[in-house]
């Protein structure tokens, strides 16, 4: 029965490829189209998760254009009671699917390659980051929190939801595998200038409270591994942020804190270089 599914939906997607494009290529669902000036190339697949789902894909990139990011929209269409519960969009220049996340890359000359983190079972997004992400993990796998620092020199800033002044080092952030996500702004005090700052590769750490969780990956992962430990009075930790300063590359740290599964600020902690916004 589920080939006889699977056939079906794929003679579904073929056809309605053919109907709205205009030359076919090879004997794939692919097909160029004129868009303006540019020839675009469209491709549509099916990709299939650990957990027997299968998505549809459909790419879309400008041909001729070295600067054009393809746009990808994604959706689920095997088993029948999740087909089109949710779609997504991205743009990226590769992406990568682990289980049930997907994680879209772009890259872009003089900035900061840029991540977006997706859940499949839900089909929302959960973290935008520029230097890499840290996870926190339960007993329970489908429990999952994220973080990750967003960059002023990121890809396609100007795309994102972020909003920087001339005094914005960036964003962090604290999602849940669900999709609440918690962000504070990172601004320097007036006298200083974020080009003074390697803004690209700041130094997390991740600490663990009284034993309460395991470190792991140097200070980049946290595993509590209790059995209520996804529990949101349970979820405490530390976070510690450094950036360094361009002239002599001194360390500036300031310091964020996780308690009752909310991500708070800590007073009194910047050195007088930073000023921290909840959002």
């Amino acid at each position: 029965m589920r080939l006889y599914t699977l056939l079906f939906l794929g003679i579904t997607l073929l056809f309605s490829c053919e109907k709205t494009t205009s030359s076919k290529l090879n004997n794939d669902c692919s097909s160029i189209e004129a868009d303006g000036e540019h020839l675009v190339l469209n491709n549509y697949y099916f990709q299939s998760l650990s957990n027997n789902t299968v998505l549809a894909t459909h790419s879309y990139q400008k041909m001729g254009d070295s600067l054009a990011i393809p746009l990808y929209k994604m959706y689920p269409v095997f088993p029948k009671e999740d087909s089109a519960a949710w779609n997504i969009e991205f743009k990226a220049n590769k992406y990568l699917i682990q289980k049930n996340l997907l994680i879209a890359e772009i890259e872009q000359n003089n900035h900061d390659a840029t991540y977006a983190l997706f859940n499949l079972d839900k089909g929302v997004k959960l973290l935008d980051y520029t230097y890499d992400k840290f996870e926190i993990l339960f007993l329970d796998e489908t429990e999952k929190r994220f973080l990750g620092f967003y960059s002023r020199n990121a890809a396609l800033k100007e795309e994102s939801n972020f909003s920087f002044d001339d005094q914005t080092l960036g964003f962090f952030s604290y999602a849940s595998v669900h999709g609440e996500i918690q962000n504070v702004k990172i601004n320097l005090i007036e006298s200083l200038v974020p080009d003074s700052f390697d803004i690209s590769n700041p130094v997390v750490e991740l600490k663990a409270i009284e034993g309460n969780a395991i470190e792991l990956n140097s200070g980049k992962t946290l595993y509590f591994s209790g059995s209520n430990g996804k529990q949101s009075a349970v979820v405490a930790f530390d976070i510690f942020l450094t950036f360094y300063s361009l002239n002599n590359y001194t360390p500036f740290t300031f310091q964020l804190q996780v308690r009752n599964d909310q991500m708070q600020l800590v007073e009194n902690n910047s050195e007088s270089v930073f000023q921290i916004v909840a959002l």
